[in-house]
């Protein structure tokens, strides 16, 4: 199912330091020491003072938000969230 409709990207916010062009803006690290959060992150982040993690985030192909989950996913919560969305999509293109 995940690689049949879906496409993952592991995006780690505070490891990830290279600039990313998101739906026309671009993003960055912005450092605080020697830690440090990328822009990314705080934009698709619904608590932007302090996003938790893990967060889960599911667009659909135009990149709108579908899904949003702060905190652990457990592998049936994710076949059962993905289900729920590739049923919508397929719903939409009725």
């Amino acid at each position: 199912m995940m690689n049949d409709h879906f496409y993952l990207v592991n995006f780690e916010a505070e490891k990830t330091r290279e600039k990313i062009n998101f739906q026309g803006k671009e993003f960055e690290y912005l450092a605080n020491g020697s830690s440090g959060i990328h822009e990314l992150a705080l934009a698709l982040s619904k608590n932007k003072e302090q996003p938790v993690y893990p967060l889960w985030i599911f667009l659909d192909k135009n990149r709108n938000l579908v899904y949003y989950q702060e905190g652990l996913l457990t592998p049936d919560k994710m076949k059962e969230k993905l289900r729920e969305i590739s049923a919508l999509q397929w719903v939409g293109k009725r």
